[in-house]
């Protein structure tokens, strides 16, 4: 079976969920780049940027927004999740479809204050190749199931998971983090310690499957190419997570509070006197007038 049947039966697929929830999520990586041309021809509609439809006005017809991972990362000067929002369910209330197709998995892009957006959306995840579909020389090959080995004579599994892992977001690349290496779980039991949302984007992406609600790796045996995968991405990471905000404000707190407590132990033990008497051997910095030497930095004489 050709990659172009195989992709038109899954658009067959993607197209009839459409018409059923009229709002749907695709996750289509790089795990699933052979077949990506397919579905979406399979689709059908009226296919455009999802920036672009964003910023325009209300068009006639089924949507099919390509590029919503751009949202992931908010730019200067493009339109936002709000105005996506907005431009989306004007569409939905004139009677069309929207299909929203994305590198990247819902869990990766930021909330939107009063929108729900992506909890809304009906997912659909591809499904992966059974032995059949697979290219013959590539039916020996464990990591076959995934279109882009299968279907692809070349291709290698540790620089395709490398890819994959670029699309996920820096919050799943930490959860799947601590599941290797952390918790040192590589068997498909430690997945079951990961949220439904992480599960979702991890089989969008192909690196997760599911068989009546048991999870698995999607390459069981070769577990370790993908752990050697995750490495390599982690390392390059430059984006921090988006709990970092909350974790400066919380130190900032506990900063505040230790020197509030510090300083009312002082005066209560040596009075006025003593920021003389308890920070003996250190001096305020010459350059700064404060009320007391707790509000500075101090230098050692």
């Amino acid at each position: 079976m050709t990659a172009l049947r195989l992709a038109q039966i899954r658009g067959r697929h993607l197209r009839e969920r459409l018409a059923r929830h009229r709002l749907v999520f695709v996750q289509l990586g790089s795990v699933f780049d052979p077949l990506r041309a397919g579905i979406l021809e399979e689709l059908g509609g009226r296919q455009l940027n999802a920036i672009e439809f964003a910023g325009s006005s209300l068009m006639p017809g089924d949507h099919v927004l390509l590029g919503v991972e751009d949202f992931v990362k908010a730019s200067r000067g493009n339109p936002t999740m709000g105005q996506l929002r907005s431009q989306i369910m004007r569409t939905l209330d004139s009677g069309y479809t929207v299909c929203l197709v994305s590198r990247s998995p819902r869990m990766a892009f930021p909330p939107v204050p009063g929108s729900s957006l992506l909890e809304d959306v009906a997912p659909y995840l591809v499904p992966l190749l059974r032995r059949d579909e697979c290219i013959e020389e590539r039916r020996g090959d464990p990591a076959a199931l995934l279109p882009a080995i299968g279907l692809d004579a070349k291709s290698e599994l540790e620089p395709l998971y490398q890819r994959t892992l670029e699309e996920l977001g820096t919050e799943l690349l930490a959860s799947l983090d601590r599941t290797l290496f952390e918790a040192r779980i590589r068997e498909d039991g430690g997945l079951s310690l990961m949220r439904p949302l992480e599960l979702e984007a991890l089989r969008g992406a192909g690196i997760v499957t599911a068989v009546e609600s048991v999870y698995t790796f999607a390459v069981r045996r070769r577990v370790g190419e993908l752990a050697n995968a995750l490495d390599e991405v982690i390392s390059n990471l430059v984006d921090p997570q988006s709990e970092i905000t909350h974790v400066a404000s919380d130190l900032w707190s506990l900063e505040r509070i230790l020197r509030s407590k510090v300083r009312r132990a002082a005066i209560s033990g040596c009075g006025r006197s003593w920021p003389a008497q308890v920070l003996t051997g250190l001096r305020p910095s010459p350059t700064s007038h404060v009320r007391t030497p707790l509000e500075q930095n101090l230098t050692r004489s």
